[in-house]
């Protein structure tokens, strides 16, 4: 059995849309005696009943007791760590609102990618309409930044492109502070939950960062690098 040690904790992960939340919930999906269930508010409000909880026994079909019923079950025993993942929209906070008002959390962990490779994932999609203008971009990053900064919540920020870099080592590094640590694991458990990115869920091996901004031009880049490196260098 692969064992996290230290403080029994429940937890919250929230990051923008393609930031790296997935893999971080996958990659905490991967020792035996912890849990992160991704996005299961935004999966009751868009279509009640719909959450999967993979291999958990919790019940997650009223959004008001996820936490109540995950803090239950994190007993210091089975479960140590427990929580869930949810995507941060500044423009529909019911979802992450679930986790910065819980009185079951005792950690929130942002985690926030480069900035204008965090804006060009969102442009390698689908989406259209708020999600092409890299000024509601920047003003969601802002927004998510200050949320956890003035939060009264113990927050733990992490870059994604590190964890891609350096793996749990880095994830130790910053998890010192809050008496957890994570064995070195050789690979993420497949898991399968409706939400993240199809690689993140699929498992293995924690892939290298795709930094390739060819679908930014330079003044929109200029703009968000201005706007957004220096909170992403400041933690």
């Amino acid at each position: 059995m692969t064992l996290i040690k230290g403080n029994r904790t429940v937890f919250g992960i929230l990051g923008l849309p393609r930031t790296g939340t997935t893999l971080l919930n996958n990659i905490l999906n991967s020792y035996d005696n912890s849990f992160c269930i991704s996005e299961p508010h935004w999966a009751n409000i868009l279509n009640p009943g719909s959450v999967r909880v993979d291999n958990v026994n919790i019940d997650c079909s009223k959004n008001n007791k996820i936490y109540e019923n995950i803090d239950s079950i994190v007993d210091g025993k089975k479960y140590l760590i427990g929580g869930v993942k949810e995507t941060f929209r500044e423009h529909q906070m019911e979802s992450s609102n679930f986790v910065l008002n819980s009185l079951y959390v005792d950690i929130i962990i942002g985690i926030f990618r480069e900035p204008v490779s965090g804006f060009n994932g969102w442009l390698r999609t689908n989406w259209r309409g708020y999600y092409i203008n890299h000024n509601n971009y920047i003003k969601s990053y802002l927004s998510l930044f200050n949320t956890l900064k003035n939060h009264n919540k113990k927050t733990v920020f992490l870059q994604y492109e590190k964890i891609c870099n350096e793996g749990v080592d880095y994830i130790n590094n910053k998890f010192k502070d809050i008496g957890i640590e994570l064995p070195i694991i050789e690979g993420i458990k497949k898991t399968n939950y409706i939400f993240g990115d199809p690689s993140a869920n699929s498992g293995g091996k924690i892939k290298k960062p795709n930094m390739n901004n060819n679908n930014i031009n330079k003044d929109i880049q200029n703009h968000i690098e201005n706007n957004l490196t220096p909170v992403y260098k400041s933690f």
